[in-house]
């Protein structure tokens, strides 16, 4: 019944509260009571010289996790009734969302720039992967990646980060086709590690070449990632030809950008 009120429990609705409290209570007294009868019980059978007898060892275990339960539930229901007394209701206004967005920077030429630009080369991507290569994502995966605000500025930042996702991939296929064929799992880890290392050496202490370094720990980690297996030359050659169509999609997609950048 306490906890059943506790859930029902309404800041406009002393009522309930004031009946959780007398139900606080009463349980509180109860398990008080129970605490010190069943002490005065044990004290009498040490006292016999019989101690706790072993029929009454279930007994001593069920009035102790009784005990424990009440006071928590107890706990739990003041606590709800303190939070209840407290607790006032968040009125939020139109202004106060208003505030969330600057329609002047929504309305921007700039902005609208941005959002048409690459609003742009996304779907083109997309279309492109969906209707010509057989519903393949990497595309519009290679232009979100290349998301910019300035179209003019962006084109040299594009050519970095082609760098460094053909740099990753290249050299994670490389280091990858030779772990599987001569190395375990240990020396991949290890690969990995060095290799994540030097890459995010480069990504957080090099401001040119920062944006490179971490496309190099993104797409060459994650193909060193992989499940090191021992390939046959059929398998070797697909994951050549994968490797290759990825290069593929990338200039594709730089191809996009910067057509649309143009426009």
């Amino acid at each position: 019944a306490i906890a059943r009120s506790a859930i029902d429990l309404k800041c406009s609705m002393p009522d309930v509260k004031q009946e959780l409290e007398e139900l606080a209570n009463e349980v509180d007294q109860v398990q008080h009571k129970l605490s010190v009868d069943w002490t005065q019980a044990r004290k009498d059978s040490t006292a016999s010289g019989l101690g706790l007898q072993k029929d009454l060892r279930t007994e001593n275990f069920f009035i102790s996790t009784l005990s424990q339960t009440a006071s928590q539930l107890v706990e739990f229901v003041r606590c709800e009734i303190e939070i209840a007394g407290t607790s006032s209701t968040v009125v939020v206004s139109v202004q106060d969302f208003q505030e969330i967005f600057s329609w002047k920077v929504l309305s921007s030429s700039s902005h609208i720039n941005f959002v048409l630009r690459n609003f742009l080369s996304l779907n083109l991507a997309l279309a492109s992967g969906l209707f010509f290569y057989d519903y393949d994502p990497q595309m519009s995966v290679f232009v979100g990646l290349m998301l910019s605000t300035t179209p003019g500025a962006a084109l040299t930042k594009n050519l970095g980060r082609m760098q460094g996702t053909v740099l990753g991939m290249l050299v994670g296929n490389i280091l990858f086709m030779f772990l599987s064929m001569y190395a375990g799992w240990k020396c991949q880890c290890i690969a990995i590690f060095l290799f994540e290392m030097v890459t995010h050496f480069i990504y957080f202490y090099s401001e040119t070449y920062g944006h490179i370094g971490c496309l190099l720990a993104i797409f060459g980690g994650k193909v060193l990632m992989s499940p090191a297996e021992h390939f046959t030359d059929e398998q070797r050659m697909a994951r050549d030809a994968m490797a290759y169509h990825s290069f593929f999609m990338l200039a594709l997609g730089l191809g996009i950008v910067i057509a649309v950048d143009a426009i």
